[in-house]
């Protein structure tokens, strides 16, 4: 992240703001809870956190497989005080504990995993209690509260999500019985192609906000590749078990339906 938004370049006589904004905006308290003067001084408070390769090899010289190890450079560094959140600071560390302890820390992640997993619009009493749980017990726990209450299971939030092409695919490779997939052969390499055209190649999202989701999974050019993959299935289905993957699905042809794209 420090060199994805370019805070390991960043100053005490030049800070970067990058960081400072999106940790407060994708990450922690989220928008219309601080200022623009919050983002500067935590700009300042952050600079000289940056990278290095291990044993400070060069990037030219190092193997692109070496990972970049965090390290704080003191002389990069703007040591002086500053305000943040109404509080006095001097360093990253600080504005991280403060963000920590903000209840809107927990209110935004609740209701972005809510998002994620149950539904597009959580209702507000349900976020204010997955708050709580995800303050005292983490993320850990705030999916085991998730995923053995009775809301999770309920009929109005059957097929509120529209499936990411990961899941669609591992859904019809599950429906399929297929336990393991390898990547270096033929056919591994034309699904995850396949990925790459339904707009999510594993572990590349497009910006650190992550991918869009929802509908725009579904726009015609991904939609296409979705049911084309279904090809692929065809003169199998004695053998595919289509209940995991749709509700009351009478064979390969159910899977057109809209209701087969969702979750």
């Amino acid at each position: 992240m420090l060199l994805y938004l370019n805070n390991a370049q960043s100053r005490k006589e030049h800070p970067n703001q990058n960081w400072a904004r999106e940790l407060l905006e994708l990450y922690t308290v989220g928008p219309g809870h601080y200022t623009e003067q919050d983002i500067l001084e935590a700009a300042r408070a952050f600079t000289g956190w940056t990278v290095r390769l291990p044993g400070n090899q060069r990037p030219r010289e190092a193997s692109a497989n070496l990972a970049f190890e965090y390290v704080f450079n003191r002389n990069w560094h703007d040591p002086g005080e500053k305000t943040f959140l109404g509080k006095r600071v001097k360093s990253g560390d600080e504005v991280l504990e403060i963000l920590i302890a903000h209840p809107k820390t927990y209110e935004f992640v609740a209701r972005k995993l809510l998002r994620f997993y149950l539904c597009p619009e959580p209702p507000a009493a349900l976020v204010q209690q997955g708050a709580r749980v995800f303050r005292g017990e983490g993320t850990r726990g705030f999916l085991r509260w998730l995923f053995t209450s009775e809301v999770f299971y309920s009929p109005e939030y059957r097929n509120a999500l529209v499936k990411s092409p990961l899941e669609y695919l591992v859904g019809l490779w599950y429906a399929a019985g297929v336990e393991k997939v390898s990547f270096e052969e033929r056919s591994g390499r034309a699904l995850y192609q396949s990925l790459a055209a339904m707009g999510q190649v594993p572990f590349d999202p497009p910006s650190v906000a992550g991918w869009d989701g929802g509908m725009a999974w579904l726009a015609e050019s991904p939609f296409l590749t979705r049911l084309n993959l279904l090809a692929g299935f065809a003169g199998r289905e004695g053998r595919l078990d289509l209940e995991v993957f749709m509700d009351n699905a009478g064979g390969v042809l159910s899977l057109v339906k809209p209701e087969a794209q969702l979750l």
